[in-house]
């Protein structure tokens, strides 16, 4: 094991000695009902519920660990001030042993020296409260009588993100602080900043228990805990024997409130403890919030609810749990597939990493992860599908940021409007992921609204008469809400792309692409990488139907009548210059600006697969013929980009190597490379991509800074972000490519590389999980809220252990390597016919890959003889939740 990790169990709790000595970590705490905290093993972060009501103040990277945003538990024992987080001066001139212990979703730090040892135990309870509770126990374990005075300091922020800068000290003004027998509230008067006022209901709360010891002091008001010249990291409270003027019943306004409770002195013998229960509470009003603490702040409950916590969070994971070559791996794999649930609740704000955006979640980030969710729970993922299709707009764009609320959409965070051209291709990846996986077609005929604002022509003007009514929309001309199926929003989404080309005949690139560094080529900018990812939507989306047409007799799909200048390509001419596929575009544009006439044309099935397949082989021939790049020494790869001149971004010259990873990942997802080149793209991959010394991928070759006319990234230092980062998410889904391409052996090679610096705490300097991408000095970066989590997670399942859906059946085909089995065994959990199944994989021959089929399957008290790679379950079978084992042999 690595010098600081100690043990990471299948279940995910996972040992870290030394924990003080490995910068920025940290633990996402929460629950499904909006409580959001992130805690540090010096129990700094923060703690919100949304981005107007944090109850710590919002912390970065940088400060999450200043006292001021710390959980303060401070110790005075005998002449010394000791706090649990580590923050005194007599603690950073003498280290303490420190441990942590995390599991899901809890974390204990234990701190300890000769004399006396403190442990903290901390989770958010997995109820429908918002309520975060700590468990402190202090324990002499030296052979000396101790003096001891506990002091709580837990802040008390109690506003909006905003005011951090605005307003700070104004805002302090509203607070209304109270003073209760075992807590302090704040309950601030309004909610303030330039863009209104807004009378205040949200209260905010620290409550505190003792086994020994009762509360003796309040102390309200932080300057006056801290002292003058003092402050959190050595203040003069609990430095003192002084008492606070403050009594139950208090009323403090107009300053920066503090939770400050004061215990007395006490003489703990040898072997001796005291335990104090803490925790924060928000509520409406300050009196909700004192009933909630009384409700929920308990030494005799408090194991009972961390213990049904844990419980909950096993639970909910417990579909995607995996048993692999050893428990380090298994545990691992248990956090990252608790990460998509983690960017479900937070979006991509809310951590120390993610410290932009206002809340919500991200279009492509949001239907990624319900790649994942869907493995978790496809029931409550089904509900979030058809919510989410609700925000893609008639011209085939989208609200980019999907709210916590259902239906609830936003154009865009920080009012800049703009069209990513990848978006569209999303929804119908996740869709029809679920669709295989569950059988449930009847999805794609739901209706559904279009949603409607001011913004039409992919954003590039403003509908003269829309007016805000609240409703965002979209309507017909007898001003009724327009629906359409589901399968009528991914088809417009997929084929208007089509007609939004460049010179080069590829998708335009737009405001950006996946890569959201790629933002300054709006002009003449292309997108090869998704033109190819459109090209594969718009096959598969052929596939479907055609199931649809022979096992439901549909013969037709309706459409808007608007939306026939799309289709019916077998009339004309199936692809003309840019500027006639823009007046096909103009035309639609035009003709949905408004209102929709609300007429339908019925379109025959078998002429639109048709019209899709012809429209994805123009575009598969095009980038075959006129984005290759031969590189030489039996290397290849495609061009990913065109920048504002115009020009290729990928090149192989006597200048040099330029690549990028995506230009290569999405051609493969989408199955337009010619088995040949597959061989050739990887060489290139391993030749001009791949660290030698990690094992990882870079995003891409150095481009320099020349290349400002495609995107900010290039502003940024090579190696970090969007430029040239070991870039965790574009890492997994090539390799899930290359799985796809039919190269698992390759595609095997990625994710062990993955794993092995991932769960090396010394060198990623992460906790168990994976994050967005490795900087380029090794360290792991944007944590826990990454697209990497599914792509992972569905990695796994669907091609390492080969469990994959067709239309609610379960077809396995396994690519395990002999390294991935314990004892010549392997298993995983999934979901089908509605209920938690499990696969064994039994290899006793210890057969690598490429050397063996399945012999025989078992399930249901029978035995089948297979001799084949892959094998298939009925969804009727799997009903009631079965366990698979499938033995692997020697072909015969």
């Amino acid at each position: 094991m690595n010098k600081h990790a100690t043990t990471l169990k299948s279940d995910g709790r996972f040992t870290l000695t030394g924990a003080d000595r490995i910068s920025h970590l940290y633990l996402p705490l929460f629950n499904e009902h909006g409580m959001k905290a992130a805690i540090t093993p010096r129990l700094g972060g923060d703690l919100k519920i949304d981005q107007n009501h944090f109850a710590i103040a919002p912390a970065t990277q940088e400060t999450m660990n200043d006292p001021a945003n710390c959980r303060n538990v401070f110790f005075r024992v005998g002449g010394d001030l000791y706090n649990v987080t580590g923050n005194t001066p007599v603690q950073r001139l003498n280290d303490d042993e420190t441990t942590l212990e995390i599991g899901l979703l809890d974390q204990t730090v234990t701190r300890s020296n000769a004399r006396f040892s403190v442990s903290v135990t901390s989770f958010v309870p997995a109820v429908a409260e918002a309520v975060e509770l700590h468990r402190i126990v202090f324990t002499n374990i030296g052979k000396d009588p101790l003096p001891v005075k506990p002091t709580i300091a837990f802040p008390l922020y109690g506003r909006s993100a905003d005011n951090l800068r605005d307003h700070r000290h104004v805002t302090a003004l509203l607070n209304r602080v109270r003073v209760y027998e075992n807590g302090i509230t704040n309950e601030p008067t309004l909610s303030f900043d330039e863009r209104g006022h807004l009378a205040n209901r949200t209260a905010y709360g620290v409550f505190a228990v003792c086994d020994r010891l009762p509360v003796a002091d309040r102390w309200p008001i932080l300057e006056e805990f801290n002292g003058e010249g003092g402050d959190l990291f050595f203040p003069i409270v609990p430095q003192s024997d002084m008492h606070s003027p403050h009594r139950p019943g208090a009323i403090v306004e107009g300053y920066e409130a503090l939770g400050g409770l004061g215990f007395p002195e006490l003489t703990l013998l040898p072997g001796e403890r005291l335990s104090i229960v803490a925790g924060y509470f928000i509520a409406e009003g300050s009196a909700a919030v004192a009933d909630l603490a009384a409700k929920r702040l308990s030494l005799s409950g408090f194991e009972t609810l961390l213990q049904a916590t844990r419980d909950y969070w096993l639970r909910e994971t417990a579909a995607v749990a995996m048993h692999l070559s050893s428990s380090e791996r298994s545990g691992w794999l248990r956090w990252v597939g608790l990460q998509p649930v983690m960017r479900r609740i937070y979006g991509c704000s809310f951590l120390p990493h993610h410290d932009y955006g206002r809340g919500g979640r991200g279009w492509r980030d949001l239907w990624q992860d319900w790649l994942a969710l869907t493995l978790l729970d496809p029931k409550s993922a089904r509900a979030g599908l058809v919510n989410n299709i609700r925000g893609v707009r008639i011209d085939g764009t989208n609200a980019t940021i999907v709210g916590m609320n259902p239906g609830e959409f936003i154009a865009d965070r920080n009012n800049i409007v703009r069209v990513w051209s990848d978006h569209g291709a999303w929804p119908f990846v996740t869709v029809d992921f679920y669709v295989q996986r569950t059988g449930d077609v009847d999805l794609l005929f739901e209706k559904t609204p279009y949603w409607k604002d001011k913004f039409v022509h992919y954003t590039k003007a403003v509908d003269p008469g829309f007016v805000q009514n609240g409703s965002n929309l979209l309507s017909d001309l007898n001003d009724k809400p327009y629906e359409g199926t589901i399968l009528e929003h991914l088809l417009l989404e997929n084929v208007i792309p089509f007609y939004n080309v460049g010179d080069h005949g590829c998708v335009r690139l737009e405001g950006a692409d996946w890569n959201d560094g790629i933002d300054m080529a709006s002009e003449h900018g292309e997108t090869v990488t998704f033109t190819a990812m459109y090209a594969g939507n718009l096959n598969r989306i052929a596939d479907l139907l055609d199931h649809l047409r022979k096992t439901r007799n549909m013969m037709f799909v309706e459409l808007p009548k608007e939306a026939a200048v799309l289709f019916g390509t077998l009339e004309k001419p199936l692809v003309g210059t840019p500027a006639e596929l823009h007046r096909i575009r103009d035309a639609y544009f035009g003709s949905v600006e408004g209102k929709l006439s609300g007429s339908l044309v019925r379109m025959n099935v078998i002429d639109l697969i048709g019209d899709l397949k012809g429209k994805a082989r123009h575009w598969k021939k095009l980038l075959n013929e006129k984005e290759w790049i031969d590189g030489g020494n039996g290397t290849g790869w495609y061009n990913g980009y065109y920048d504002n001149h115009g020009r290729p971004v990928d090149s192989a010259s006597a200048e040099g190597v330029r690549m990028t990873l995506t230009g290569q990942v999405f051609p493969l997802l989408s199955g337009i490379v010619p088995a040949e080149r597959v061989p050739m793209i990887a060489k290139a991959v391993n030749t001009h991509l791949k660290d030698s010394k990690n094992g990882l991928i870079r995003l891409n070759t150095d481009l320099g800074k020349s290349n400002l006319k495609l995107g900010r990234f290039a502003g940024f230092a090579y190696g970090h972000k969007e430029n040239g980062a070991f870039f965790s998410h574009m890492d997994v889904m090539y390799a899930y490519g290359l799985f796809a391409a039919g190269f698992p052996t390759e595609g095997n090679a990625v994710l062990q590389a993955q794993y092995d610096y991932m769960a090396d705490i010394d060198k990623a300097r992460i906790l168990p999980g994976i994050p967005e991408y490795v900087d380029s000095r090794g360290r792991g970066m944007y944590h826990y809220l990454t697209g990497s989590a599914a792509w992972t997670v569905i990695g796994y399942v669907e091609r390492i252990f080969g469990v994959r859906g067709f239309y609610g059946d379960i077809v396995v085909e396994p690519k395990l390597e002999n390294a991935h089995f314990d004892q010549a065994e392997a298993g995983c959990s999934f979901i089908a016919g509605g209920s938690l199944c499990r696969l064994i994989v039994k290899n006793p021959e210890h057969r690598e890959l490429g050397r063996y089929v399945v012999k025989t399957v078992e399930y249901a008290g029978k035995t089948q003889m297979i001799n084949a790679a892959s094998f298939s379950v009925p969804r009727k079978d799997c009903a009631g939740g079965i366990t698979i084992t499938a033995t692997l042999g020697k072909a015969e």
